[in-house]
């Protein structure tokens, strides 16, 4: 019959790997241990991801901002390229050079066909 490994090694020996081991959890689970560093890393890892949802929750919130203020831009478009005017304001004081009130004001002008127009400067 074949004696396993551990049976060849004596009771002293034994005791020695039993306590090395032991000392070996009790030193990973303590303070400043792999517990708590596994701990901390855990932690960062949270933290980090809390940041990078917050970063893209404020990236949201501002293309809403955006897209509410691009819709009241083409609005006064509209309203503007009916009454004959163009307002160079939207170009200089809005993001984009003020796309959005050029783009609608073309559009409306395919219907309304303004033959003069009242340039407001910025």
């Amino acid at each position: 019959m074949k004696a396993t490994v551990i049976n060849q090694v004596s009771k002293e020996t034994r005791k020695q790997l039993t306590n090395a081991l032991s000392a070996a959890i009790n030193e990973l689970q303590g303070e400043g241990g792999l517990a708590e560093l596994v701990g901390k890393n855990l932690e960062g890892m949270e933290w980090m991801f809390n940041l990078h949802m917050m970063a893209e929750y404020q990236f949201i919130q501002d293309l809403k901002e955006e897209m509410k203020q691009n819709e009241k831009d083409e609005q006064a478009a509209i309203r503007d390229c009916r009454n004959g005017i163009y307002d160079k304001w939207y170009r200089y004081h809005r993001e984009h050079d003020g796309r959005a009130y050029d783009r609608a004001w073309q559009k409306e002008n395919e219907q309304v066909q303004n033959e003069t127009v009242t340039f407001l400067e910025a």
